[in-house]
Order: C-alpha cells, then structure tokens, then sequence
C-alpha cells in the first residue's frame, strides 16, 4: 500500500501559492467547458457547411458520383477541382470550366500535389469527339468532365469540387484582399480588343476581390494557358495562406465568415461531415506549406482557325508521373534542399571527385579536364556504384553549396543532393544526359563558375537613380548579368500592411523568352510570401531565405535594415539557380 499523509486544512489564510493553484484550477475549467461548447458549436457549422455544398446542385451531385470511387484507407485521395463561370444552383450546361485541376493529398509520402490541364488542350470527348477539355464541362458538367479526366490521366477521382471563382472575390475582399507577387503591368481595355479589362501594377501587394480573379483569369501574354494556369497556382496557394492566418482565435469569426461564403459557392461530393472531417484530418497531417505543382505541356497549333493545345501521349505521362510521386520526380531536388547558414568556401578551397554514372568510357576525364581547364579542384574518382542514370547528381556539403550550384549549371541538367560530408567536399555523378561537354564558358567576373554570367554589370543605372530618388528605400540592384536579359519596367508605391502602409519599389526585367523577373523591396520585413522558406544559406556574410518550385529556385529574398529585398523568378522558371543566386547575391548599392 502506498504510503500519503493527510492534511487537513484549517481556518488559516490561504497561502500566495495555494491562490495561484485555484485560480489555475478554474482557469482550466473555464477553458474545458468553453472548448466543450466551441467544439460542439463548430461540428453544428461544419454540417450546416458540408450539407450546402451537395444542396447547391443535388443533381449534379447524383450525377458526378458515377464517375467516382473511394479511397482506401490510408491510401492518396485525389480531388477534382473545376472552377466555372457557373453560379450554384443553376444548370451547368453551357457554363465553361476556366479551370481543371487535380488536388492529390498522398499520406504515404506526406505530400500534396497539383496537376493543372490547360482549358484548351484537344481531348476526345465520349459522345461528341474531338473537342476542348472544358467543352466537357458544358456539355456535360462535372460528370462528362470527370470522365475525360480519368481517361486523359489514367488515375481514379475520389472527390469532386466545383468552385464558382466569382466567388471568392466575395472571400478575397471579406479578407481584407489577398497578397500576391504581381510580375508586370497588367493592361487591357474590352473597348479596344474585345478581351477582358485588367488594369493592375507590378510588384508585390494586396489586391482586392476583382482584381486578383483580373490577373488568375488573364491569358493573353506570351503564354497564353500556360501562365494562367501558373498564376491560378500562386493564387490558390496564397489564398490557402490567407485562410490559415485567419483560423486563429482573435480572427476566427472572420475564417467561419469567408469559409460560409465559399460553401455557397461550391458544389461537391463532400457533403458529410465525417467525409469533411477525415479530408479535414489528412490534410492536417501533410506539409500544406509546400505545395508540389505541375501541368501538361503541349504545343499551340491553329485547328480549322482555332487554338488548340496538343500534348503527347509522352507529355501527359511525364506530368501524370511528376504529380503521382512528387518527391522522386526528376523536377523535384532530392532531398529537398536542407536548411543551412554555413559560410561558403570559395571554388580554390572546395574538392570536386568526378564519377562515370553513364557507363561511357572517358566521360568522367573529359568533364574533370574541362573542371580543371576551369578553375575547379577536379579529379576522377571512377565509375559510379551503379550505371543507367539518366541525370547528372551533385552531392554537396553544406559550405559548398555555391559551388554546387554553379557546377549544376555547368553540368545541365543535374539535381543537387546536400550530404554532411567534410568541409569542401563536392562529388559529381555524371548521367546518361550528360553530352561529353560542359556549358558556354563563364566571363571573368565575382561569379565565375556560374554559366553565362557576368560581372561587374551595372545595366540602366540612369534608370535605378530615377527610382532612387522617387523612394526613401536602400535600393539595391544586380551587378551581374545574363545575356538576353533587361528591365523594362521601374516603380515606387506603398504597399497596405496590417500595420499601415510599407514603401515599396519593384524593377521588371525581362527575358528573351518573353517572360518578366523582379527586383523587389519593401519596408515590411515579414511579408506572407517570406513565410517558410525551403532553405537558408549565408553568402559574403548575408543571410538569404531560399525558395522553390521543385528544383528550381522561385524566389530569392534578405532582409536589410527594416528592409526586405527579394528577386522572383519569371511565371515559368525561365532563370536558372545559378543566375537567380548570382542576380541577389551580387547586389550592388543604387548610389
């Protein structure tokens, strides 16, 4: 028998310590009971919420079921999500599908994954032959839609939704507006060219209701679906984003508020509460902060005076593959970058081994005759553990990564691995893809070793000393340079924070291909598209936050001062690691 003794508590003062016990007592039961009640309060609403969606168009409903199955336990569920210009509760035939997208939540490898099909991409439709993707929708709403869809992808649908993107400009502006990275001057007016009006400012700011569906509609660039299809991504994501920040305590009226709205605007299988529920839980239990996203490629031809977009049978496996395995994608850095502040080693003091992972003889002396002939501590190590590899691997220490990636450059295409190894240690395996010669020479400059770079570029100074002079901000621009690249675009406004209005200025440069990177600063240093980076890495004694789309580097971003200072890459992707490192890193002061 366990031995206690027992007190027994007289008419003394009770003392500070036994206070502070019974106040936490009751603290405790105050907040038992109030999460009691807010729970049950919260399961009332959220059956009232998934009961709407499925009484929004129960035929519709009846009818999308056909085309659907259930996911096994613990098994990936995929959700097909459609956006129209069709308002819930009237028919859907006739409505158009601006968007298709399918929405994977795998528990298996704790991803979630987007695949986008272009509007206009060629499809047999059962019943009415060749024809759009999203004439399925008005032929047939979500039912015909969901069929193409299986037969296009070859993968089952478990969920649909059917989202009426008008509105979420009532969600967009009941939030206050949605953040997001404007890459250029958006102009058009209907009266001129018959085409949607849009009128929005580059640079990185809250945009309303209108005119963030303005810039998710618009498809009349260089691009054409293909960046709608981009920028429909980047909206979808930051508004994840904004919802999340509003299901907190202090603004969780405002969260039931927007999510009531979308309900009313949303038609979907997912109308009971344990369905929403186990979603609910499985998404919790990914890494919602990173994304993966993907779409079918294709080619543009005119069809009997009409734009089509035509993909292979090969382009639709490989975005099928890209979305069904996201981490072992061939687009996706494995393993994902790693978070690290190590102080870089210059290219003298780093050790590169070359390995034949091709199975060609001499590849291996080639490329380390060539490294040499460069600069770089090269060496062959002989033949890979294994042949058949298709891409080059790079294999890096965390004080090397620099390096690194001006070697992937060099060696294009090559994925980055980061491996604890000692200091200065780089190993590359060359792949199958790998021709036998590294890329165009590098021009003398601070960034030697990375491809086509060069330094010492100092490109429309007049230009940056106007914007200077039109902002109080510490500008800062790039010194390096790539062939083909320019600014075509120079503004000084004021962002609206929840804390009052920032100073902000925003430079767009261009591409040959027609696409549009930034120079961004702002005088708000924890804007939401800093939030979780995928990686940090101190470069010349300056800390700078890493972001990326698979394996490509997004956005580049440091904080200065009060100041924070970032260069996105274009809607594609189109600038590659090391030039995006090189065009932050090597920055110089707008005197």
């Amino acid at each position: 028998m366990a031995n206690y003794t027992r007190y027994v508590a007289g008419p003394s003062r009770a003392t500070p310590a036994a206070l502070w016990l019974r106040v936490v007592k009751w603290v405790v039961l105050v907040l038992v009971v109030s999460a009691s009640l807010t729970v049950g309060a919260a399961a009332g609403w959220l059956h009232r919420t998934a009961a709407q969606v499925a009484a929004n168009d129960p035929q519709e409903v009846q009818a999308a079921r056909q085309q659907l199955v259930s996911a096994p336990a613990g098994r990936p569920v995929n959700i097909l999500v459609l956006g129209s210009d069709r308002r819930a509760g009237q028919p859907d035939i006739g409505a158009r599908s601006d968007t298709l997208m399918v929405v994977r939540l795998d528990p298996q490898t704790g991803s979630i994954s987007m695949l986008s099909v272009p509007r206009d991409l060629l499809v047999t439709i059962p019943g009415y032959g060749p024809n759009k993707i999203n004439a399925a929708y008005s032929f047939g709403g979500a039912k015909l839609s969901l069929q193409v869809t299986k037969q296009l992808l070859g993968i089952p649908i478990n969920d649909f939704v059917d989202i009426d993107f008008d509105g979420f400009k009532q969600v967009i502006d009941k939030l206050g507006g949605a953040y997001l990275m404007v890459d250029r001057g958006y102009y058009n007016n209907t009266a001129v060219t018959g085409y949607a009006s849009i009128d929005i400012n580059p640079g990185y700011q809250r945009l309303s209701g209108a005119q963030a569906l303005d810039w998710v509609r618009f498809r009349h660039d260089q691009n054409g679906d293909f960046t709608r299809i981009v920028r429909q991504q980047i909206f979808l994501r930051e508004m994840k984003r904004e919802l999340a920040s509003t299901a907190k305590l202090s603004s969780f009226g405002q969260f039931l508020t927007a999510m009531s709205i979308i309900s009313r605007n949303v038609t979907s299988d997912i109308s009971s509460l344990a369905k929403l529920y186990g979603l609910l839980t499985l998404a919790l239990r990914l890494n919602t902060n990173h994304i993966y996203q993907t779409h079918i490629d294709g080619s543009t031809p005119m069809i009997g005076g009409i734009s089509y977009v035509v993909a292979t049978p090969q382009q639709v496996r490989s975005a099928v593959h890209q979305f069904l395995d996201p981490v072992q994608a061939p687009s996706q850095p494995s393993p994902a970058p790693a978070k690290t502040s190590s102080p870089q080693l210059p290219v003298a003091k780093v050790s590169v081994t070359v390995l034949n992972g091709s199975g060609r003889a001499g590849v291996a002396a080639a490329a380390t005759s060539e490294l040499k002939a460069r600069g770089y501590r090269a060496r062959v190590g002989g033949n890979a553990a294994g042949f058949g590899a298709a891409e080059t691997t790079i294999t890096a220490d965390p004080t090397a990564l620099t390096v690194a990636d001006r070697l992937a450059a060099l060696l294009a295409p090559a994925r980055l691995q980061h491996s604890s190894a000692a200091a200065g240690v780089i190993t590359v395996t060359l792949g199958s893809s790998f021709g036998g010669q590294l890329a165009q020479a590098t021009t003398a400059g601070p960034t030697q070793g990375a491809s086509a770079i060069v330094g010492g570029a100092l490109h429309d100074l007049v230009q940056w000393r106007v914007l200077q002079q039109q902002t109080s901000l510490r500008l800062f621009m790039p010194s390096t340079w790539a062939p083909g690249l320019g600014y075509t675009q120079f503004r000084a406004y004021t962002v609206r924070t929840p804390s009052g209005p920032a100073r902000a200025a925003v430079v767009v440069g261009t591409t040959p291909q027609g696409g549009y990177w930034d120079v961004q600063a702002l005088a708000w240093t924890n804007p939401p598209i800093l939030a979780s980076p995928d990686a940090t890495r101190t470069i010349g004694g300056r800390n700078y936050l890493l972001f990326y789309d698979g394996a490509k580097l997004r956005l580049v971003a440091w904080r200065l001062r009060g100041t924070a200072y970032w260069v996105s890459n274009t809607l594609d992707d189109e600038l590659s690691n090391a030039v995006m490192l090189s065009l932050a890193t090597w920055s110089a002061r707008v005197r």
